[in-house]
């Protein structure tokens, strides 16, 4: 169930219920005319909240979201990283599962673009146990001599992320090759919710901090 909560041009509430993807985008195709002028205000997709702009104090606040924006969320089409045209595609033999992965609490990095594009957070994540099934680098990694960097990529609001993973490996002959992962909506879903949480953390962290004088590590 995905519900679509928004405010029309005129200061009306809107609510809207559908049972999948699909609908969401025929819908739009049919009345994308009237949508134009509607302000995003709440996306819920199976209990997870996808975005909220409704109170300008909450965590996950993307700011500003209209539905030309919106519906590229729900689109089947697999992105590619405009930025890194010649990364390799990986197939996994499973789907990712939350016990995967985790975030160290030094995972983040915030990257600042200065050329148009989007800024946006950068995630490394830590690999608990064999994950070669589920991102398909069963070759890769059997060499003793590589190293593997994993990022996701996640929209400057915590509410939206790349349906790419982003895998690097190193040898140490210094050789680097560059690969993505294309992930499923489910697993887009896991990794979501897992930053979600993690961004919770950091916050209780820092003002746990500010309260004790800094004395806590953020």
């Amino acid at each position: 169930m995905i519900t679509i909560r928004s405010r029309t041009a005129d200061g009306r509430l809107a609510i809207r219920e559908w049972q999948s993807e699909t609908e969401i985008r025929t819908y739009w195709e049919r009345e994308s005319a009237s949508l134009q002028t509607e302000l995003i205000q709440l996306v819920v997709q199976d209990g997870l909240v996808l975005y909220s702009g409704l109170d300008p104090a909450q965590l996950f606040l993307g700011g500003p979201l209209w539905w030309k924006d919106l519906i590229h969320w729900f689109s089947p089409v697999v992105e590619t990283n405009a930025r890194e045209p010649d990364r390799k595609e990986l197939f996994g033999a499973r789907a990712i599962r939350a016990s995967d992965f985790t975030l160290s609490e030094d995972a983040a990095e915030w990257v600042e673009n200065h050329d148009g594009d989007e800024s946006y957070w950068l995630y490394r994540l830590t690999p608990q146990g064999n994950v070669e099934e589920a991102l398909g680098t069963y070759a890769l990694a059997s060499d003793p001599g590589s190293r593997i960097n994993i990022l996701i990529m996640v929209r400057a609001g915590y509410d939206q992320l790349s349906r790419n993973l982003l895998i690097n490996f190193y040898w140490d002959s210094g050789k680097m090759e560059r690969y993505v992962r294309a992930l499923s909506p489910e697993e887009q879903r896991v990794f979501l919710a897992m930053v979600q949480d993690y961004e919770v953390a950091r916050l209780t962290r820092s003002l746990r901090s500010n309260m004790t004088g800094g004395d806590e590590q953020k």
